[in-house]
């Protein structure tokens, strides 16, 4: 049962080094992407959903507020969601 610690020790900074070195490559990589694309969706997009804003579609119809409400009380966000859904050809 005995033993050195050395080889222990040996993988555990190993294990160190790698979860540097993933956490650095991760960082840098997020980085890039949001400077060259953004991570975040519109504050408009987000507030009605991405399912309805990047799908045109309800993935859960039954469990959301539209279920809940009158049909007129969205007429202004199917709207702009109407218009920023058009290809920029027809607009």
């Amino acid at each position: 049962m005995g033993g050195d610690i050395q080889p222990l020790l040996i993988q555990l900074m190993g294990i160190a080094t790698v979860a540097i070195f993933v956490g650095v490559s991760t960082l840098i990589i997020w980085s890039i992407l949001q400077y060259a694309f953004g991570l975040r969706v519109s504050l408009q997009a987000e507030s009605i959903g991405l399912d309805l804003s990047e799908h045109s579609l309800e993935a859960y119809p039954d469990f959301s507020r539209r279920a809940l409400l009158p049909d007129t009380f969205f007429p202004s966000i199917e709207r702009d969601l109407m218009q920023s859904a058009a290809p920029k050809a027809e607009r």
